[in-house]
């Protein structure tokens, strides 16, 4: 429907206003904010006590919102919606430098029979003739896809994923962790140590332990009852199969996946611990994940942010400082098709049940997904698409895997967790060892070894993962281990 552009001069100087208004609007706000808060409407509460804090005249009421402000802060699941809201009205928002006048774009495009879609620029008026060429060249390239095309694609991704999965068999899965034990031979026990450096930008931000191996545990099991006589079905009012759980005594084996991983955050760590199981037939999974957000402390002399549980090696331990600590908690079970999520937060009573059907095609568990790429074919460029839990969002999400061969048995991987979320590219070579895995803003998963990590960080790295498994869950922040 073509382009529109429109001009705004907006000039006009804003009022002078008395302090007995001032004030009086300082309290009404403080009022809102508060009202909002208490309604669950935490993000323009949280903005209105952050405006407070520096603008009200009054003293108490600017003390006042400083801690409602801090007592928010502290919740890194709230910050990360807050941050994410945040992006999206800077991206609405008009970006004026000393009241210059600005330009409007607007481009409509029609996706379907009752549907439009809008596209809008919003720039200064002595930045318009840079911006327009690029904003219309935007316009052009756009395109809308048939939503019966798409669902086809999909169908067909997910096909080509069920195809691959029926080769991901228990035998197979612990054969790439006996390729990965660094033993080496055909170990009854395989056990793989991987240690990866977290990079952002070439400067070491975090890095990761993963832990792969064959191990029993005891796990929930289901089994239909019959009739002790007959041998016939149990079937209750509603003529549903009965089913009865119970607990294995000696234990199942199946392929297990402990993950260790820190990333640091401006003035904060995130420490994550994770620990998976997968049963030998694939019909139980679970899970359980603790995420701890804490200050960073930079121990003097040492250079080094520093965690003041963790002994340095050959040095004492760093001084014992007042950290504050927020945990996020997270527990998860496959029982064959029924999916059960508990999430738990930092604050008191703020545990969440999650219950997923598994879907009937495609579906992939989560030790699966971090064992799946030495197994994909290398030949040519093949797509597929898996659905899978994604702890990021807490979610079932629909999954992508983009596999490129490069004709010499290395091979690239594209991946994508959930399609709102960035892609992920990866590196292996002949042998199916990562090389280097590219995420988004900058950041870089690169393997290493345990005595560099401890050289870079200067500090004594974990010899077990602890116990999780008895972990029940939260909120967890969106910015956690690359899964």
């Amino acid at each position: 429907f073509g382009v529109n552009y429109a001009i705004d001069n907006n000039n006009k100087p804003a009022p002078k206003v008395e302090r007995a208004t001032l004030l009086r609007v300082a309290k009404d706000q403080y009022e809102t904010a508060v009202a909002l808060k208490k309604r669950g409407r935490d993000i323009p509460a949280y903005r209105l006590f952050r405006k407070l804090m520096t603008n009200s005249p009054d003293r108490t009421i600017a003390l006042h919102a400083s801690r409602w402000a801090k007592s928010l802060e502290s919740d890194f699941a709230f910050m990360a919606r807050y941050r994410k809201d945040e992006a999206a009205r800077q991206r609405n928002r008009v970006q004026e430098k000393d009241d210059s006048p600005w330009v409007l774009g607007q481009a409509f495009m029609q996706i379907d029979p009752h549907n439009f879609v809008m596209l809008k620029m919003e720039v200064t008026k002595e930045n318009f003739e840079s911006i327009k060429p690029i904003f219309e060249s935007i316009v052009r390239s756009m395109r809308v896809d048939n939503p019966q095309e798409i669902d086809k694609h999909r169908k067909e991704l997910i096909k080509a994923g069920d195809a691959v999965k029926g080769l991901i068999t228990f035998a197979r899965l612990k054969e790439v962790i006996r390729m990965w034990d660094s033993r080496g031979g055909k170990v009854d026990d395989p056990h793989a140590e991987l240690w990866q450096r977290i990079v952002n930008e070439g400067e070491d931000v975090g890095w990761m332990r993963l832990v792969f191996t064959v191990r029993k545990d005891r796990i929930l099991k289901r089994e239909v009852m019959r009739d002790p006589k007959t041998k016939a079905l149990i079937r209750d009012d509603k003529g549903q199969v009965v089913y009865r759980v119970f607990k294995t005594e000696d234990g199942v084996t199946g392929i297990g996946v402990d993950v260790q991983a820190r990333i640091l955050m401006g003035p904060r760590a995130v420490d994550t611990e994770t620990r998976m199981f997968l049963s030998n037939d694939q019909s139980f999974e679970s899970w359980g994940t603790r995420t701890t957000v804490r200050d960073r402390k930079v121990v003097q002399g040492s250079g080094q942010p520093q965690n003041p549980n963790i002994i340095r090696g050959g040095q004492p331990p760093a001084p014992k400082v007042k950290t504050q600590e927020t945990t996020w908690l997270e527990s998860g079970m496959r029982n064959h098709d029924q999916i059960t999520i508990i999430r738990e937060g930092p604050t008191a009573g703020n545990v969440k049940r999650f219950l997923y059907v598994k879907p009937k095609d495609g579906y992939l568990s989560q030790p699966a997904l971090f064992l799946i790429s030495p197994l994909l074919p290398r030949t040519g460029d093949n797509e597929y698409a898996f659905y899978s839990y994604y702890p990021n969002t807490g979610t079932i999400s629909f999954r992508t895997v983009r596999c490129v061969g490069k004709g010499d048995g290395a091979f690239t991987i594209y991946s994508r967790p959930a399609p709102d979320q960035a892609e992920q590219i990866s590196d292996y070579n002949q042998a199916g060892m990562l090389i280097k895995r590219s995420l988004s803003e900058g950041r870089d998963i690169i393997p290493t070894t345990r005595a560099e990590l401890a050289r870079i960080w200067k500090v004594e790295l974990p010899k077990d993962t602890p116990n999780v498994q008895s972990v029940q869950p939260g909120n967890l922040p969106g910015n956690r281990v690359p899964r």
